[in-house]
């Protein structure tokens, strides 16, 4: 999987794929705690990384298991532009 940083393309890591896709699961998990009344709301999560020389370069998706995208990616998913 590869991404933009400025000018350049770079591959991104096997372990940043991954501590990315925990961010989503962890997030997931606190909000589902935070508030039990609407854990349905919290199923999925995809991240769209943009160009990494940004701050703004991670883009976090967040919906309910009825409302997951079919792009056949698994439950938390890291999109690359």
């Amino acid at each position: 999987m590869r991404a933009k940083y400025d000018a350049d393309t770079v591959k991104l890591s096997e372990r940043f794929v991954k501590a990315l896709k925990e961010v989503m699961a962890a997030e997931v998990e606190m909000m589902q705690k935070q508030n039990p009344e609407f854990a349905d709301c919290w199923y999925w999560g995809r991240c769209t990384v943009s160009d990494l020389v940004y701050l703004d370069a991670f883009a976090f998706q967040y919906g309910s298991k009825e409302d997951m995208p079919e792009d056949g990616l698994d439950r938390f998913a890291v999109i690359t532009l």
